[in-house]
């Protein structure tokens, strides 16, 4: 059954909730969405890629259930479920069921509401816990480009915005995001036993609460993405996402291989802008002779010049 099938007061209802949502969102995240790009981002990666990125002048924008840790992300779903856990009314059989299919979703059915594909910088050089994370061990490297170019040619084209298209920094903040799930959650709970107050068929009711669990985990995913476990702060993420809606066809989506599974991933292309590379710094574990030989070769093999090339001042044990 599609939503034209069911009544019109339902209907506005799930639009009415979409768009309390969407507010409520807004009214968290929007001070930090106006917050200017770093004037320099910085991406900490390893040798092969290094040369990838330098290659190709382009960035993989990750699907973010398929990130090396996709805990991240569940991070804020796994408080928007304790939330709702706590809210509903045993009392009442609608809400127990609302509930247990909503905990089968949060298990399998996530990945479905939507596509998102991320890329992430940190405002922050020379971090000792990315460079032990996400650079080698400290054998990498650490780009730096210039974030307000890099921003700007992301999120518009024309002059005009892209809509799929956002930048924003990363909030640690755990109790925002779980009043920003509870914000939600409080102006859903009435739609779960509205089936029972307008008397709607059984054969309405179970593409009703399918489509409320699905408006939900849309909102629920939306806030969370914005967000990591405290324990990430010291990261300072500035984070690039790109968004389609469920049904939509993805350009340019494609597939790599990664410890004998297949990644999607999208290929954002800036060999129109160059310029937006600052420098390159070698990690503090590595050979400095050699990266610095390898660092140069590549730069020049991509007809980049004049590009600084530092090294790590942090003494590193690995």
């Amino acid at each position: 059954m599609e939503q034209e099938d069911l009544p019109n007061e339902v209907i506005d209802s799930l639009h009415g909730f979409d768009e309390e949502a969407n507010q409520i969102i807004r009214s968290f995240l929007e001070p930090a969405d106006l917050l200017p790009a770093p004037e320099i981002i910085y991406h900490y990666t390893n040798d092969a890629g290094l040369k990838g990125i330098l290659d190709a002048k382009g960035f993989w924008f990750t699907d973010i259930f398929q990130l090396n840790d996709p805990t991240e992300i569940r991070h804020g779903i796994e408080k928007a479920a304790l939330v709702l856990k706590n809210s509903i009314n045993q009392s009442l059989s609608e809400h127990q069921i609302f509930y247990s299919h909503f905990e089968k979703f949060f298990d399998a059915g996530f990945e479905k509401v939507a596509h998102y594909f991320a890329f992430s910088f940190s405002s922050k050089n020379d971090d000792l816990g990315q460079w032990r994370g996400y650079a080698d061990n400290g054998k990498g490297y650490c780009l730096g480009f210039d974030g307000k170019m890099l921003e700007s040619i992301f999120t518009t084209l024309g002059g005009q915005r892209v809509p799929s298209n956002s930048t924003f920094f990363v909030d640690y903040d755990e109790l925002k995001i779980t009043r920003i799930q509870q914000a939600i959650i409080s102006r859903m709970l009435h739609l779960i036993s509205l089936p029972r107050h307008i008397k709607l068929s059984n054969a309405q009711v179970i593409p009703y609460m399918r489509k409320l669990s699905v408006s939900l985990a849309v909102h629920v995913l939306r806030a969370s993405l914005t967000f990591k476990h405290h324990a990430y702060k010291p990261e300072a993420e500035y984070r690039f996402l790109q968004l389609y809606d469920s049904i939509s066809t993805i350009p340019g989506v494609q597939l790599r291989n990664r410890n004998y599974e297949l990644i999607r991933y999208v290929n954002f292309d800036w060999s129109a802008h160059p310029q937006i590379l600052k420098s390159v710094m070698i990690g503090p574990a590595a050979n400095l002779e050699k990266s610095k030989s390898f660092v140069d070769t590549v730069l020049t093999g991509n007809g980049f010049q004049n590009i600084p090339i530092s090294y790590s001042k942090i003494p590193y044990r690995s």
